[in-house]
C-alpha cells in the first residue's frame, strides 16, 4: 500500500492556550497531506475542475497518543486504505510523527466525490479519473459500500425554528 508523506512545522498560529497544537490544526494538517496526495496521483483542482468532481468528506476521526509542542516538525504519512468498486467512496488514513519519529496522533477520513453539476455524492467518475484511483485496489485496502456510509454515526436530527430561539 502506497503511502504518501509530507511535513510541516508547528506555527504560532497552530497553536492552542495550553501551547501545544490545537485541534483544528490536526484536521487543517491532514487535509493539507490528503490534497498533497491527490496531487500527486494527478488529482490537481485544475483536474477535478475538469472532471467537474471534488472530494466531501462525512467523517474523520482522531486518535491523540502525545501532544504536539511549538516548533516541532511533523511529518504525515497518508494512506487510501478504503474505496468502493465505483470508485466513488473512499477512506484516507493520516499518521503525524514527530522528528524522532515518535506517533503523535492518526486519523482515518471516511468521504466521496462530489459531483459539481448536481451538488450531490457523484452515481460515477470520468473514466481518467476512476482509471487513477484504480491502482489502488490491492489487498491491503478494504472494498467499502453504501453500507458503510450508512453506518457513519452519529446521525443528523433536525430541531424546529422555534426551538431555535
Amino acid at each position: 500500500m502506497k503511502k504518501f508523506k509530507v511535513y510541516t512545522q508547528v506555527r504560532w498560529s497552530d497553536l492552542d492556550a495550553n501551547m501545544h497544537l490545537a485541534n483544528q490544526s490536526y484536521m487543517s494538517f491532514t487535509s493539507f497531506a490528503r490534497m498533497k496526495a491527490l496531487n500527486e496521483i494527478g488529482f490537481s483542482t485544475r483536474h477535478m475542475q475538469k472532471w467537474q468532481r471534488g472530494p466531501v468528506i462525512f467523517e474523520e476521526k482522531f486518535n491523540f497518543f502525545r501532544e504536539i509542542l511549538p516548533d516541532t516538525t511533523i511529518y504525515i504519512h497518508t494512506r487510501i486504505t478504503g474505496t468502493s468498486t465505483d470508485r466513488v467512496l473512499f477512506e484516507f488514513q493520516h499518521d503525524l510523527y514527530d522528528e524522532k519519529g515518535e506517533h503523535k496522533a492518526n486519523s482515518r477520513i471516511f468521504g466521496c466525490w462530489l459531483d459539481y453539476t448536481t451538488r450531490k455524492m457523484a452515481t460515477s467518475l470520468p473514466p481518467e479519473m476512476s482509471e487513477k484511483l484504480g491502482q489502488f485496489h490491492t489487498p491491503e485496502v478494504r472494498i467499502l459500500s453504501i453500507t458503510d456510509l450508512k453506518n457513519l454515526s452519529p446521525k443528523a436530527e433536525n430541531i424546529s425554528v422555534q426551538e431555535l430561539i
